[in-house]
């Protein structure tokens, strides 16, 4: 029997097709997508939407398969979802008014722009290419799962990781240069609602959000950010991280031409360029040959020691040069992007407090946790690693109990916190029980957890001891938090200084 999981229309470049497109998730056996197809097609004659067999795209998921076909008018794209739908079901296929054409506007940037996709350092490199734009002097705009920012002033809140952000960017006037965060979520439901950019980052590929949209393994997860890269011009630039390969495959996909980073000054790297890290300086080689300046002197490195962020750093210089940003400007970029609530809110922010570093950042899944807590390791002398941790409820329980193994494993004192105001679907109880269920694996039996991000700061301070390192994973109370820091004499620190400091 077949079963319609999903069929919608995409008004851009997405996983499946360079362009608009409908897409239909079955659920049933492999051998049926045949039969499918030809109602695909006779439902394309009945509504007179043009739609050649060649071009329909299909391909398995673990329960059955997608078909996708690419559009061009969104009238029709939409009478042929709702006619394949009811003729898939034997049901007559409804009406639909015939009308003036609707094409799909998709958006021809008028400036550098700069896509970003990946699991992990998103919003961070995102920013940091924004900051190299604007000290080269460029009016720049960048879109963010924080909101839609010009010159450095919110201009709307919220998450506009999608083609909403994309749009919001693009129309802002007298515009010089955009970035824009390119998320899994609406790649997935919508499509980018650009026809093509500039340079193209992807940062990695890390397990999250597997098991949603009919995205099961990281290799379909790879499949869905390589979309970025598929719509860079020819004389373009896809940047893409070298020490992880099925980001560095993504490579055979891209018209554009080739632009590797990598941590580990990977020689399996056969780009055109490559930027790397070379007896602890940031370098370019390859038909250029750059010296951007020492990893202990751009402060979102802390130091060299957040691998993250020097892989993050790797990524925007990358991009920037790419995009044709002075190399003068992105060294003093480098120099100057501090991991502070002004430039990078949210991501490694260091407070001190009654004498213990307080770092606030939304680590949301395994991965992040880890290197997050790796990095706030080198910051503890002979003190203790606090961590209160959580995440939203829309990871599968693989994420969350590794969360909570990697946060014993790694810290000296590991608490889960609660986000009430992100279950998406699950109950606190739940929540809890499998970050509980990976501690436990780790030989952790403390089942005390705490019920915000808040709450969790507090005690924190309250338990730890002066020196002690105390990490907070944050999602909705960042305000709240950093108001209460200030409340206690609480003030913004810079971490590498702070270990440094005596006693």
């Amino acid at each position: 029997m077949t079963v319609i999981v999903d069929i919608r229309v995409l008004g851009g470049p997405n996983p499946d097709t360079p362009g608009p497109a409908v897409r239909l998730t079955v659920a049933g056996p492999w051998d049926g997508h045949s039969e499918v197809t030809e109602t695909v097609l006779r439902a394309a004659l009945v509504v007179g939407a043009p739609v050649p067999a060649d071009e329909i795209v299909i391909r398995p998921t673990d329960d059955g398969y997608v078909l996708a076909w690419p559009v061009t008018d969104r009238r029709l794209a939409k009478a042929h979802a709702a006619a394949t739908r009811a003729m898939l079901y034997e049901a007559p296929p409804p009406a639909f008014a015939t009308g003036a054409p609707e094409p799909f506007e998709l958006l021809d940037p008028h400036v550098p722009c700069v896509a970003i996709s990946g699991t992990n350092g998103k919003t961070t490199t995102t920013r940091l290419i924004a900051h190299c734009a604007r000290t080269a002097g460029l009016s720049t705009a960048w879109s963010s799962t924080d909101g839609v920012f010009r010159d450095g002033d919110l201009v709307e809140s919220g998450d506009y990781s999608g083609p909403g952000g994309a749009r919001r960017v693009l129309a802002e006037p007298d515009l010089g240069f955009a970035v824009l965060e390119t998320a899994r979520g609406g790649l997935l439901l919508r499509g980018m609602s650009v026809s093509r950019v500039n340079v193209a980052v992807v940062t990695n590929v890390a397990a999250d959000h597997l098991g949603s949209h009919g995205i099961n393994t990281v290799e379909q997860l790879a499949m869905v950010k390589a979309t970025v890269v598929r719509i860079v011009d020819p004389d373009g630039w896809v940047v893409l991280n070298a020490d992880e390969p099925l980001v560095r495959h993504m490579a055979e996909q891209s018209p554009g031409q080739r632009w590797f980073f990598s941590l580990d000054d990977a020689g399996i790297a056969a780009g055109k360029r490559l930027t790397t890290v070379r007896h602890g300086r940031v370098v370019v080689t390859g038909d250029v040959d750059l010296d951007l300046g020492a990893v202990a002197d751009m402060p979102v490195t802390v130091g060299g020691h957040a691998r993250f962020n020097v892989a993050n750093a790797l990524a925007a210089a990358s991009a920037a040069l790419a995009a044709g940003i002075p190399a003068d400007a992105v060294k003093a970029a480098l120099r100057t992007f501090r991991p502070d609530r002004r430039l990078s809110s949210g991501r490694f922010n260091c407070w001190e407090v009654s004498g213990r570093l307080v770092i606030l950042d939304m680590a949301h899944n395994t991965e992040s946790l880890r290197e997050l807590l790796v990095t706030a390791r080198q910051l503890v002398t002979d003190r203790q690693l606090w961590v209160a941790f959580g995440t939203a409820g829309d990871r599968e329980d693989e994420v969350l109990q590794g969360m909570g193994f990697t946060a014993v494993d790694l810290a000296d004192h590991a608490y889960p916190l609660d986000k009430p105001g992100y279950l998406r679907d699950r109950t606190i109880e739940e929540m809890r029980a499998q970050f509980l269920a990976g501690m436990a694996v780790a030989g952790s039996s403390d089942e005390e957890c705490f019920d915000s991000e808040l709450h969790a700061l507090q005690e924190l301070v309250r338990r730890s001891a002066s020196g002690d390192v105390l990490v907070i994973t944050v999602a909705e109370q960042l305000p709240d938090l950093e108001q209460w820091l200030i409340s206690q004499g609480g003030s913004e620190a810079d971490p590498v200084q702070w270990a440094q400091a005596p006693g």
